[in-house]
């Protein structure tokens, strides 16, 4: 197919998104590939939202949620409604490159692979470019991989529209923090996907995403995913150990939920049992017998973050 024999759609989830929302559906009508949809979910918002998003062509489509859903539910009925080829999501406070989607559709049309990601950027409330991710991947072995060290940002992923059928439910509603997480895992299982090696998109950091405002969720919703993948794969698995070296990392989210909390005790508690399988973990247990411990270790998790 060519651009024209083929559509993409792009699922937009929003929740009271006005400030960067512009800017994003704005990356998105500026594509040099014009065959696509929008699918705007409005979660109930009540700010200026809606009124920001009804400004754009009928590419765009409103869809209006009755009431707050969370993010794995609003995708699942955004998704009932896209007619394209492939499709994508991007988050309000994202922006796309302007050459994403020709870039990674047409590779993937091209492709046997059902599902694709690529490198970003990262920027600051402003739109500064703070870190270019390049994706480093054993991509022999990508389900391995990522469970070792999850690198795929969401905003850059794109499927054909087939994969749908394969993963019921696609996104698991009960999650609120990390259905991308629980979905990707699942696809890698089975399918691996096309590497795109150049930029996709400037991902936002700041204290009001959604990621941000809902990561106190993160320890049992990975520990939730872990156990499922655990099932899916079965009893002597060649992915049993890497599952397992996982299962630790769920110790290590919980140690910092409770530096957060101010819970220092349990935090190292929860440090001993990663067995420091990362020398990551080592360093955060010897930062917390330090007089300012949860300011330094608050701090030196967002460095590795960013």
């Amino acid at each position: 197919m060519n651009k024209k024999d083929y559509k993409v759609s792009i699922v937009v989830n929003c929740r009271n998104g006005e400030k960067y929302l512009a800017k994003s559906l704005d990356s998105i009508f500026n594509q040099n590939f014009k065959n696509f949809e929008v699918i705007f979910f409005n979660n109930l918002s009540d700010d200026n939202s809606l009124k920001i998003a009804s400004k754009y062509d009928e590419r765009l489509k409103i869809i209006n949620s009755s009431k707050i859903l969370s993010l794995g539910e609003a995708r699942l009925n955004a998704l009932k409604e896209i007619s394209g080829d492939l499709f994508c999501f991007l988050d309000v406070d994202d922006i796309m490159l302007p050459n994403r989607i020709s870039i990674q559709s047409g590779k993937l049309m091209k492709s046997h692979c059902i599902w694709s990601f690529g490198s970003y950027r990262k920027i600051d409330e402003n739109g500064k470019v703070i870190k270019k991710i390049s994706l480093k991947l054993d991509d022999a072995n990508i389900f391995d991989s990522l469970l070792s060290r999850y690198t795929v940002n969401f905003q850059s992923t794109m499927f054909k529209k087939e994969v749908i059928k394969m993963i019921n439910p696609f996104f698991d509603p009960a999650l609120s923090f990390s259905p991308d997480f629980n979905l990707i895992m699942k696809i890698s299982l089975d399918h691996d996907p096309l590497i795109i090696k150049e930029p996709l998109i400037d991902y936002r950091i700041h204290k009001e995403s959604l990621t941000s405002k809902s990561s106190h969720h993160i320890a049992d919703e990975f520990r939730t995913t872990i156990e499922e993948l655990k099932k899916l794969v079965g009893l002597n698995s060649a992915h049993e150990i890497s599952l397992n070296r996982a299962l630790k990392k769920y110790h290590w989210y919980k140690a910092l939920q409770h530096v957060k909390n101010g819970e220092i005790k349990k935090a190292k508690s929860e440090l001993l049992l990663t067995n420091f399988l990362r020398y990551e973990y080592l360093l955060f247990f010897l930062v917390l017998w330090l007089p300012a411990r949860q300011k330094i270790f608050l701090k030196l998790n967002d460095i590795f973050k960013n």
